[in-house]
């Protein structure tokens, strides 16, 4: 290769060294890295080296031979902020996850993206559950770290409804179940307004009685939620718990029941008639009644439901 220019880059900024590692051609990469004038940290158009190509794509013997030279510098990042465990994190590449956080030592474990996620995050928000029992091994981890839209790694695993990753991190000491996002949901009510009974019955044991109180006076408490989804398994074990506002309104004037008519949910306003001071009187800010979102969206079940308690004749 004498004369030859290996650092040399297309117009998108790919090198030899890049491409090999892109195809995984590992005689080629080897031979390159034999060169003493190799770069082994160019970056292309998109500022991506090869130890995050390969990280990407979870070529773990490159990125096993990337890391043993002494010039790596596994702190670079591509455009968006990304580094080559936040990729490999992304993606579900554990082995290549395990690789690079035992060659970091824990440092930039929590570096965050242009969105504000870091590993954690990532593999949380794309359902990757052994990556996050990987990182949640590393002490250096913020489990409680959120996002630009202020969701934690908990509110993503119980929003997608990953139910093993979601006791995962509840195991963690220092996990916050608690944690709002910008819009104020939190792990508890998403999964309660998406309907995931199993994905709520984790989250809702670990609460006492003083903070299911506390949450009672929020904009959309746990109730409320649930009425969106319309799940019974839900809805029975927050009539057990026995802590809950039953009439409820929330900004738009809904109450649980008025909220579950609206959607056609018969069993879950069957069940809600059932609970002591239910008030079918209070209207939405529209002006209308449960019975009244029942028959503008046609929901024969919940109407025959709601006729007779309000003094109407079931014709």
């Amino acid at each position: 290769m004498d004369g030859i220019d290996i650092n040399r880059a297309d117009y998108g900024g790919t090198s030899a060294l890049i491409l090999a590692v892109e195809k995984g051609h590992i005689g080629v990469l080897e031979m390159l890295l034999e060169k003493k004038e190799i770069n082994i940290n160019l970056v292309d158009s998109e500022k991506r080296s090869a130890l995050l190509f390969a990280a990407e794509n979870g070529r773990t013997e490159v990125v096993e031979i990337l890391l043993k030279m002494d010039e790596i510098d596994t702190t670079l990042v591509d455009y968006r902020g990304r580094s080559a465990l936040l990729r490999a994190a992304e993606n579900g590449h554990t082995e290549t996850a395990q690789m690079l956080l035992k060659s970091m030592g824990g440092t930039d474990i929590n570096l965050v993206d242009s969105r504000g996620r870091s590993a954690l995050l990532c593999a949380a928000e794309n359902g990757h559950t052994q990556v996050v029992q990987v990182l949640l091994e590393q002490k250096e981890v913020k489990v409680n770290l959120t996002d630009s839209d202020g969701r934690c790694a908990l509110w993503h695993a119980s929003h997608h409804g990953y139910i093993e990753m979601v006791k995962s991190l509840l195991e963690h000491p220092q996990i916050d179940i608690r944690n709002r996002g910008m819009d104020c949901s939190t792990p508890l009510l998403t999964s309660a307004q998406l309907g995931n009974d199993e994905v709520f019955q984790c989250l809702f044991e670990r609460y006492e009685a003083d903070q299911l109180q506390e949450m009672t006076h929020d904009q959309n408490p746990v109730l409320s939620c649930a009425a969106e989804s319309g799940n019974t398994k839900i809805l029975q074990m927050i009539l057990d718990r026995g802590i809950y506002d039953i009439n409820h309104r929330n900004e738009y004037g809904s109450t649980p029941i008025v909220r579950a008519a609206a959607r056609g949910h018969a069993k879950f306003v069957a069940m809600l008639l059932d609970v002591d001071g239910v008030d079918l009187s209070i209207l939405h800010n529209s002006g209308d009644s449960a019975l009244d979102y029942a028959r503008s969206y046609g929901y024969e079940e919940v109407i025959k439901l709601l006729e007779p308690r309000m003094g109407l004749k079931v014709e």
